[in-house]
């Protein structure tokens, strides 16, 4: 379905922005760029016409998509020769932020695929200068690429600058990292310290340090009060009780010179084959991946230095879907443990 005149919105807000700026566009068909609208919003727009901006993306789609995704996921930071460039002190950024990197690509062809079966050179597309910078950045990538008509409507109150904005945990657009790779506590800091330094000891038993993923606190608690084991559980600070074998490990460190590894990263991934555009995959990239590059790597460092100093028999990650497994079991790897 081809589109004329037609709003992009994430949520009802910016259309209430954009038809108080331009009320000529009121009762003009919609695309719907997330799922953030309740039913009676959407029954408000059945009179004009609306259309999420993938549903006729097909199953052949998805599944180009799909092997679209899968190649760059795991050659981006592989050079000619078939070497990890990414890699810092063995630990390979490349495998690092694969799970984030997925879910950013998964949008990005999402939208640019959908966007394209939507609208022609005839229509004339509006959007809010509040949409996710990932939306920004897809729509420029489009406007270059296909002479297609975009209109950004400027809330001058914000200095018409479109910025990353908070991300929405709930988002499945992209994955906010600053919780995770950004140490801004001083109280964060002094812990990690304690900890980098702190003599382990315990009993001669083997040791299991186990990384939980969630919803396994009553399970652990159980099998940490038995007494009925012949091994020690090593497991997070806070989680029951404090002894020397809990850890506790996070992104406080130095900050790092990332610039030379993102310069070749960025430069391996222009040279990539790929039906989207790499300049637009390195903005996304600086946005969303690279400015953790640093939080990561201290975060490695802190795990590494702290599986060293317990030597535990065995490192049980839950999951591997966040950088943090990845990280641990990098850092448990690389130990031979």
């Amino acid at each position: 379905m081809l589109m004329d005149d037609v709003i992009l919105i994430e949520k009802h807000s910016q259309l209430e922005f954009i038809e108080s700026i331009l009320p000529k566009l009121e009762g003009k068909p919609l695309i719907l760029l997330t799922s953030n609208f309740t039913y009676e919003q959407l029954e408000s727009y059945n009179f004009r016409g609306y259309r999420w901006f993938d549903e006729f993306i097909s199953n052949s789609d998805s599944k180009e998509i799909g092997e679209q995704i899968e190649h760059f996921l795991w050659n981006w930071f592989l050079d000619e020769d078939s070497k990890d460039i990414s890699v810092v002190d063995e630990c390979s950024l490349g495998v690092t932020f694969a799970s984030s990197i997925e879910i950013l690509l998964n949008t990005i062809f999402r939208y640019d695929k959908g966007l394209r079966y939507l609208i022609n050179k005839k229509s004339r597309v509006f959007y809010a200068s509040s949409v996710e910078y990932i939306v920004h950045e897809v729509i420029t990538s489009l406007s270059k690429s296909t002479n297609y008509t975009f209109e950004c409507v400027v809330d001058e109150l914000k200095e018409g600058v479109i910025q990353p904005k908070e991300i929405n945990w709930f988002d499945y657009r992209v994955r906010d990292l600053s919780n995770l790779f950004y140490c801004n506590s001083f109280g964060k800091s002094i812990v990690n310290i304690i900890f980098n330094h702190i003599k382990r000891r315990g009993a001669n038993k083997p040791k299991v340090l186990y990384m939980p993923a969630g919803k396994e606190e009553h399970y652990l608690k159980q099998v940490h009060n038995s007494k009925e084991r012949n091994f020690d559980w090593v497991l997070p600070l806070n989680m029951f009780n404090f002894t020397r074998l809990s850890y506790y490990w996070n992104s406080c460190g130095v900050k790092l010179n990332t610039n030379p590894i993102i310069a070749k990263l960025d430069s391996n991934i222009l040279k990539l084959q790929t039906e989207l555009d790499c300049d637009l995959i390195t903005r996304i990239f600086d946005i969303y991946i690279y400015i953790y590059i640093s939080g990561a790597i201290n975060y490695y460092k802190n795990a590494f230095r702290q599986i060293k100093a317990i030597n535990p028999n065995l490192v049980i990650c839950a999951a591997d879907t966040y950088e943090s497994f990845s990280l641990v079991a990098q850092a448990a790897k690389n130990l031979r443990v």
